[in-house]
């Protein structure tokens, strides 16, 4: 008996989800098996954590176990099955996230030449500890192009095109990439 996982690789918060285990018979008879699962982390099981299952013989047969994402972290979900004088048991984890988004706004010269102004929008439902306002001010307008040169020149991979690929903007910003102290 062999029991297997068919979960997602990671759940979202408020995510729900049936946890399924496929149980796999490779016997020569029909197995009358106990599945249970078990929880720990973000995830909570919804009803009974035990089922049993008729398995035939070199078949297989699942059992489903529903779920909620609740918190944050790592959860870990365990199914053991016992039956027909044999038994097995798997562990899997998954990281349980909560979505976010990421939002960038540029503002140009001011008509003034002196200054320049632009509003938040309120924001609900913001979470303590979660979240960042970053303000950065740039007179030349090259703000975070750093992040784009080192990648230029980190590529990790050089076959011929790769290589010729990256010369050419190179050359054409080598003065801006100097200016900037990349380490590279």
């Amino acid at each position: 008996m062999q029991a297997m996982p068919a979960l997602p690789r990671f759940l979202t918060l408020g995510d729900a989800l049936n946890a399924t285990v496929v149980v796999h018979n490779n016997s020569n008879q029909p197995a009358r098996v106990t599945v249970s699962a078990t929880v720990t982390g973000g995830v909570h099981l919804q009803g009974d954590i035990s089922q049993v299952i008729d398995v035939p013989a070199s078949g297989a047969a699942s059992a489903g176990f529903p779920a909620m994402a609740e918190a944050e972290g790592e959860a870990s979900v365990t199914f053991q099955a016992l039956g027909g004088g044999e038994a097995d048991a798997v562990l899997t984890k998954l990281p349980v996230e909560r979505p976010s988004t990421s939002e960038t706004t540029l503002v140009g010269e001011s008509s003034t030449g002196k200054r320049a102004e632009h509003s938040l929008p309120k924001v609900a439902g913001v979470l303590p500890g979660r979240g960042r306002l970053e303000v950065v001010l740039d007179t030349t307008g090259l703000s975070r192009l750093d992040e784009g040169l080192s990648y230029l020149v980190g590529y990790p991979y050089g076959c011929l095109e790769q290589t010729t690929s990256k010369v050419v903007p190179m050359v054409a910003v080598g003065d801006l990439a100097a200016s900037l102290d990349l380490p590279e």
